[in-house]
């Protein structure tokens, strides 16, 4: 649901008992449902329901931060009173600019209604279609049917008053049958709208298919990934590479290399709150319009974003990317999205003679981040390609593969896009991707 006035009630509260010079307010209020899968029986309903406050207080070039997810009138004033305190014994920060002019601004675009309103028994009963799809196929099914609605606010004494409110749907199903296993998911704003027989019909068509896997040798291979592999790829990326601070303290690969050549040429990536299938908002934590802003051009390192600080820090443009109060990382694209290519999905798998098709990446981490050496396993589906054809299932086996690199080596992208879930309410919108010498250096029994 919707909570503009208990947000009004909040910043009237905070801005009226300081005599601080500035302050900045971040309110999150989500609500959330998920019912929850395995072995093909229903064993979890849960609901959470949570609201939290951050407060930032300043004194000329001190900043102090505070939270608390009490929101009675006695908490938000303790909280001010700790973020008052710590901003008083903290040293001052000569390069703090202060708050940037912020916006007023609502967005309601991204609530839904249906998916707000989703009931257990709806979950249960989407839940319920898929286990019959399953039990029909001899499959078992695990997994989720998740729906919630988060609320940001954003209020500043300099000008700042926004609002918005987003839900999300989320289906997310793993089957099994023996050690044969697969997986299907699939996000969208509106609960209706997801295509949970077609979700079911993946996952049971994988597991299927990974029945009695053989083993390969490790080695370089073509790959194609799959939207869930290529959008947790990129959000280590976005961590390693796009990061800006990480950018300015020389954390990143790519410093220096602005207007240089970091991907091959089919590769384009921007950060765009808007893009149709999205999930952002049009203002950051200070306030401030969120710009669209390209990363990488036809493989050309375009730049970053920047929130206050760091644009007048590194005199660049403003881009409307600051995380909230107390957030270590610095500004971070939150909405990714890979530009789709003219391939279709049949047509990747077609014209390899021999590869590897990968559903999704599992226990993942970065071994090396100026490398961007990315390690991890197979998992839910993972198919050897001859002449054009999947021809078997194999076994899981473990990559450790840079990303910069795999990123060169892109031969074909696929001409559709999908949403995947991202971190801290942002995401990635992803296609397809084959790449060729992709490096795999272990292999499992299962």
């Amino acid at each position: 649901m919707i909570d503009r006035k208990r947000f009004d009630r909040i910043k009237d509260i905070i801005f009226n008992s300081s005599k601080a010079n500035d302050i900045q307010i971040n309110y999150f209020k989500n609500t959330s449902f998920l019912t929850r899968l395995a072995n093909s029986y229903i064993h979890q309903n849960v609901h959470e329901n949570n609201g939290n406050i951050v407060i930032n207080v300043i004194f000329g070039k001190k900043t102090g931060v505070a939270s608390t997810n009490d929101l009675t009138r006695k908490g938000l004033i303790k909280a001010l009173r700790n973020a008052e305190k710590i901003a008083k014994l903290s040293p001052e920060d000569p390069d703090y600019p202060g708050l940037p002019e912020g916006i007023q601004a609502e967005y309601y675009k991204q609530f839904n209604q249906t998916t707000d309103k989703t009931t257990p028994k709806q979950r249960a009963e989407m839940l319920k279609e898929i286990v019959k799809l399953c039990s029909e196929k001899n499959v078992n099914a695990s997994g989720f049917i998740s729906t919630k609605t988060d609320n940001f606010g954003v209020a500043t004494t300099n000008g700042a008053d926004c609002f918005a409110s987003a839900s999300s749907s989320s289906l997310f199903i793993i089957t099994d049958k023996g050690l044969g296993t697969g997986f299907a998911e699939e996000i969208q704003n509106d609960f209706s709208k997801i295509n949970f027989k077609k979700v079911a019909k993946i996952a049971i068509e994988k597991c299927i298919l990974s029945q009695n896997s053989i083993s390969i040798d490790p080695g370089e291979y073509t790959v194609i990934l799959e939207e869930a592999a290529v959008g947790e790829m990129l959000t280590y990326l976005t961590y390693f590479a796009f990061g800006t601070k990480g950018y300015h303290e020389g954390r990143s690969p790519l410093v220096g290399k602005v207007g240089k050549r970091v991907f091959g040429k089919n590769i384009t990536i921007t950060d765009n709150w808007n893009h149709k299938k999205a999930s952002g908002i049009p203002f950051d934590s200070e306030g401030v319009k969120r710009s669209k802003v390209s990363i990488v051009k036809d493989g050309i390192f375009k730049g970053l974003v920047y929130d206050n600080y760091y644009s007048k820090k590194f005199k660049m443009k403003n881009t409307g990317h600051a995380l909230p109060p107390g957030m270590v990382y610095g500004p971070l694209p939150l909405n990714i999205a890979l530009s789709k290519g003219k391939t279709s999905p049949e047509e990747m798998i077609r014209t390899t003679k021999k590869g590897i098709l990968i559903t999704r990446f599992h226990y993942t981490n970065i071994s090396d981040p100026m490398k961007t050496l990315y390690t991890g396993m197979t998992r839910n589906g993972t198919f050897l390609i001859k002449n054009g054809k999947i021809a078997k299932s194999i076994k899981n086996m473990r990559f450790t593969q840079s990303i910069i690199d795999a990123l060169n080596n892109v031969t074909q992208i696929s001409n559709l896009q999908v949403f995947s879930g991202g971190f801290m309410g942002g995401g990635t919108v992803v296609p397809k991707l084959k790449i060729k010498q992709f490096n795999f250096t272990g292999k499992t029994d299962f």
